[in-house]
């Protein structure tokens, strides 16, 4: 690795570093669900599992930018992209899903239910294993020509651990005064049910040939300023209202943007296509 390599090298390894402090972090709630530590009311558990989350996103920071940075210095490399595959299997593969694993588990037994002993030793497993198959299949088939990365192949390792921790923060998320139309307790009993199926379509979608844009190149190719930055601020500023609700919605309207994306290709007419995708010009 050259000396210019240095930076990008600095910014993957962060990101590992935080997928590291994830898993530490729900090691730690393991303590407050099953240890001698006390936690009265859960308090304890959930910042330690908000806490896990928002180190997830921030390693979505650190991986969004060791590739621009590199490819801005000219340093990009086969270390650098296995280095980089390697940390993302930690960050987004390994902590999201012993974060839900933890999570549900505690959940569903504190609500007095008892379900099959290795359901969600499963469904992480799952989780784990397709986010780890999705790497090796993006090492295995990487074009470095900038316009292979116009597109993905499957659900992104990133995104998914995205859908994964925006959820989780949105369930210990309680709005009730500052969001008095949104009932919270009947969301967080839909998480709740929802996170056992979640992990494994997210593992289906990140290993299938579903085609998603490269939200990042998409935003970076942008030409027209003013609209740009109208929507950016108008972004920011949601995200300063209500983070964790914006982050949820968008995560997921991301992930479902593949399989809608696939269904309007197969479903409706080329013709009637072509005219839906044609912006008209000022």
């Amino acid at each position: 690795m050259k000396s210019r390599g240095i930076l990008p090298g600095l910014l993957t390894l962060g990101n590992a570093f935080c997928g590291f402090l994830a898993i530490a972090k729900t090691a730690d709630a393991l303590l407050y669900a099953y240890g001698p530590i006390p936690n009265p009311g859960g308090e304890a558990l959930a910042d330690k599992l908000v806490a896990a989350s928002w180190l997830i996103l921030l390693a979505m920071l650190f991986d969004a930018l060791d590739g621009k940075v590199a490819r801005l210095m000219g340093s990009t490399s086969e270390l650098g992209g296995q280095l980089d595959s390697l940390a993302d299997a930690i960050s987004f593969g390994v902590a999201p899903a012993l974060l839900v694993k933890v999570l549900v588990e505690h959940e569903v037994r504190t609500a007095g239910l008892q379900p099959h002993p290795r359901l969600y030793f499963i469904v992480a497993g799952f989780y784990a294993l397709c986010a780890l198959m999705r790497l090796a299949r993006f090492n295995s088939e990487n074009d470095p020509s900038p316009e292979a990365h116009e597109r993905f192949t499957g659900l992104p390792s990133p995104a998914a651990a995205g859908v994964v921790v925006s959820l989780v923060l949105l369930y210990f998320f309680d709005g009730t005064k500052r969001v008095p139309w949104v009932d919270f307790e009947a969301v967080h009993v839909v998480l709740r049910r929802a996170f056992p199926f979640t992990l494994p379509v997210l593992g289906i979608l990140m290993i299938s040939r579903v085609r998603y844009t490269h939200f990042l190149s998409w935003v970076l190719r942008e030409r027209k300023v003013f609209p740009f930055l109208a929507q950016a601020l108008v972004t920011l500023l949601l995200l300063l209202y209500e983070p964790q609700i914006v982050l949820a919605i968008g995560f997921l309207a991301y992930a479902s943007s593949g399989p809608i994306g696939e269904v309007v290709v197969r479903v409706l007419p080329s013709g009637l296509r072509g005219s839906a995708s044609r912006t008209p010009r000022s």
